[in-house]
């Protein structure tokens, strides 16, 4: 899966916003781009988090087993 906010990781929302708004990109765009910036985060942040668990507990299986 490609991910299309890659370039923007690591900037804050100021930073992207003002990046976007020196490219031409119409206030409607831009806050249409930051929402889904906003949720492309979340759902990352939430998949790191459920295979964090799901490794620990493999881990704990994997374990007993050895």
């Amino acid at each position: 899966m490609s991910d299309p906010f890659r370039k923007y990781d690591g900037l804050s929302y100021r930073e992207i916003r003002w990046r976007l708004w020196r490219s031409d990109m119409p206030d409607v765009m831009i806050e249409q781009t930051i929402e889904a910036l906003r949720e492309h985060r979340r759902m990352r942040t939430k998949a790191k988090a459920q295979m964090r668990e799901r490794d620990k507990q493999w881990g704990e299986i994997i374990q007993s087993l050895q």
